[in-house]
């Protein structure tokens, strides 16, 4: 009865109330590092500690497949609890599995009530009942309070994941477009470039459009109508969204083309499955802008956003400068075969000259 007195959990209870519960009370003892309660047991009693203490514990599961890694396993400490803490209430609410660990980090008393005692209680004097559902429900609101931190912790960590999901992603579609130089033609660089783009952004519909000679020309595409758009050119006009951004040269993100002030949609409406796009400038490392990289239709269906944006200029970065320098190779390659197709097309009548020369001489 004494001890009863001094638990806040019965604070509510007059000694003739205390002396007709504690009839239903059956006293336990755990020894250091002995487990009181075990994570997916069932439960069935709900437990007053006396004297010691004891340390809850929950072990999470984290599943990582979409990083990349196998399962892992983090213990979660949950705090340790002096005399006076009670544990395993949610036994008497319902038939659920015990949800953590109780451990005991010393010598331990406790005071336990078995489920059907408390059925017991509830049925033969309601008042008693009433007021310790009352003491249980105001425990859950407390530790409802303590996991809103917990909550928003574990958003933070999510977020933070699903950051570091994205770098991962990021950094081995950058490592394609470095290595996307060892192929033999400036087209296998576009194709490999493009497609390591969308395969990070997951979107299904893209090309990449190289400025020459005044015009925008797809020389990249991926799509359903990749075959149809293909080698077409456009006029860099302010009107369309690569146009702009080619004329900007700036990011540039669209929400709803249908609702874009000054801007007009090309291709088909079926082939999209909204209207939000994005078309980001390829800059050389001259500062030029050489080309625009544009992509549509991500896998989720849902509009694209910063993030999307942000991770797409960052990969241009590194497409423009390994672009520029494709692009530079070919152009001086361009230049050397016209120069040897010059030399080729005046040695024909510079040799005649010569010969016809040799001829004079030798019959003079």
């Amino acid at each position: 009865m004494e001890v009863l007195k001094k638990m806040s959990f019965f604070s509510g209870l007059d000694s003739e109330q205390l002396a007709y519960l504690s009839q239903y009370l059956e006293k336990e003892s755990f020894h250091k590092g002995d487990l009181v309660i075990r994570t997916g047991s069932e439960g069935n009693k709900v437990y007053f500690l006396i004297s010691g203490r004891v340390r809850v514990r929950k072990v999470l599961t984290m599943n990582l497949d979409y990083l990349g890694y196998k399962p892992m396993e983090i213990t979660e400490d949950l705090g340790t609890f002096d005399p006076g803490y009670h544990f395993g209430e949610m036994a008497l609410l319902g038939n659920y599995e015990r949800s953590a660990d109780v451990i005991a980090e010393e010598e331990c008393e406790l005071f336990s009530i078995s489920k059907e005692s408390f059925d017991l209680i509830v049925s033969e004097n309601k008042d008693i009942g009433q007021k310790m559902l009352l003491a249980f429900c105001n425990t859950l609101a407390q530790w409802i309070r303590t996991y809103d931190g917990k909550l928003i912790e574990n958003a933070q960590h999510r977020a933070l994941i699903e950051m570091l999901r994205t770098e991962k992603k990021k950094i081995a579609a950058m490592h394609r477009i470095t290595r996307s130089t060892v192929f033999s033609s400036v087209g296998q660089v576009l194709d490999t470039i493009l497609e390591s783009c969308m395969d990070c952004l997951g979107v299904e519909k893209g090309s990449l459009m190289i400025f020459k000679e005044g015009v925008l020309r797809i020389d990249a595409a991926f799509g359903l109508d990749r075959f149809e758009i293909s080698g077409k050119t456009q006029e860099v006009r302010e009107s369309s969204v690569s146009g702009r951004c080619f004329i900007t040269g700036q990011a540039l993100l669209v929400d709803d083309i249908s609702r874009a002030e000054g801007l007009e949609k090309a291709g088909d409406d079926r082939k999209y499955f909204n209207n939000s796009l994005l078309s980001v400038p390829l800059m050389s490392l001259k500062g030029e802008t050489i080309g625009i990289l544009n992509v549509n239709n991500k896998t989720s269906r849902e509009p694209f956003n910063e993030d999307d944006k942000k991770t797409l200029q960052d990969l241009a970065q590194e497409a423009g400068a390994t672009l520029g320098y494709e692009i530079d190779l070919a152009r001086l390659f361009n230049e050397f075969q016209d120069s040897y197709e010059k030399i080729k097309e005046a040695r024909g009548p510079l040799a005649a000259n010569i010969y016809k020369t040799g001829d004079i001489l030798r019959s003079s």
